[in-house]
């Protein structure tokens, strides 16, 4: 059995997780740096 709706939906579900996890990284990444520039100064 194929749906190809399923299926498409399931691709945008797991493309949009990738999306919000590297998002996310980038965001702690920006938190670290700003931290450890605070402890510097």
């Amino acid at each position: 059995m194929h749906y190809p709706f399923f299926m498409d939906f399931y691709c945008l579900q797991n493309l949009f997780i990738k999306l919000l996890r590297l998002r996310f990284d980038f965001y702690k990444i920006l938190f670290l740096k700003y931290s450890d520039f605070n402890k510097i100064n």
